[in-house]
């Protein structure tokens, strides 16, 4: 049995919250690899920014940087510097531990930042704008509760997505104003319903942005 997780769509909400937060209009994202998987996190990211942006009448503009890594402290810290000088305000990273030299940097210069995988706040309390989660325990105890009761699991491929809280938004650090988390809140529940449908390739983003 294969578990995919819809990151994707959480990141929709981390651009949303961006778009929302930015005061110069310039947003970054901080990957590892480019590559499919890092990149579903980019192409969400980037909907939910145009998706607020198209809301408020406003534009906003992306600048990309990759690592290279995982776990390299330092690229983390030279990808971050890379997109706050040139403009960024706000940077979302999905580059693992490489993410935590990024934080750092975010903190040193006062910027904002959005983590990934788990609640990074702590990291930067006054910098860490939010942060995605992936929560493959509720994958885990809802496949092995159906191998227990007897049900064929083997052989296919399981999505978990903000519906099934296979990802989410951590709640309000405190950083995000009441108002744009009020309003992620309600885009969260449109993903959920179908009624959005976010990214999670280029050919999906620009189809997205089109019908903006």
């Amino acid at each position: 049995a294969g578990i995919v997780f819809k990151d994707y769509e959480s990141a929709f909400l981390a651009g949303y919250i961006a778009a929302k937060t930015t005061e110069t209009g310039r947003l970054g994202f901080l990957g590892a690899y480019d590559n499919e998987t890092v990149n579903a996190f980019l192409y969400g990211f980037r909907a939910g920014a145009l998706y607020a942006a198209d809301e408020d009448g406003t534009a906003v503009n992306f600048e990309t940087e990759y690592t290279g890594s995982y776990v390299d402290k330092e690229a983390g810290r030279s990808g971050a510097e890379s997109l706050y000088n040139r403009g960024c305000d706000v940077i979302f990273q999905a580059a693992g531990a490489c993410g935590t030299g990024a934080v750092e940097v975010a903190a040193e210069q006062d910027k904002w930042i959005i983590g990934s995988d788990y609640d990074q706040t702590e990291l930067a309390p006054d910098n860490v704008l939010t942060c995605v989660t992936k929560n493959p325990q509720v994958a885990v105890n809802e496949i092995m509760e159906s191998f227990v009761r007897g049900r064929v699991i083997g052989g296919k491929n399981y999505e978990y997505g903000l519906k099934k809280n296979g990802v989410g938004i951590i709640a309000n650090n405190g950083n995000v104003a009441e108002e744009v988390y009020t309003a992620m809140e309600t885009v969260k529940s449109k993903i959920i319903s179908g009624e959005i449908k976010a990214p999670k390739t280029m050919a999906e983003l620009t189809a997205f942005s089109s019908a903006l």
